[in-house]
């Protein structure tokens, strides 16, 4: 594991304990750059996603996803169909 794989687990474990002690009477919106994208594998996201995704996922996708799982949060940027530039704030040069 390197230091960076380190960093983003360790960012998670501290974004995941944040979230889980939100009480559940409270509104629940987290926002920021979290450099992941979401793919299109409905089977391993049922219910967090909506139809509209981006890409393929790395591991740093996969963090980002089994926080919202185990939280069971939706992302909701995935729900309406907006053009790429709209999806996302910065993606890779083709």
């Amino acid at each position: 594991m390197t230091n960076s794989d380190e960093t983003n687990n360790r960012f998670h474990e501290v974004f995941y304990a944040h979230l889980a002690t939100t009480p559940k009477a409270d509104k629940l919106v987290a926002l920021g750059e979290f450099n992941a994208r979401v793919w299109t594998d409905r089977a391993a996201c049922e219910g967090l996603l909506g139809p509209y995704c981006l890409g393929s996922c790395d591991d740093n996708d996969l963090l980002l996803l089994q926080t919202c799982a185990k939280l069971r949060l939706l992302l909701s940027n995935t729900l309406f169909h907006l053009r790429a530039r709209e999806k996302a704030t910065w993606m890779y040069p083709r």
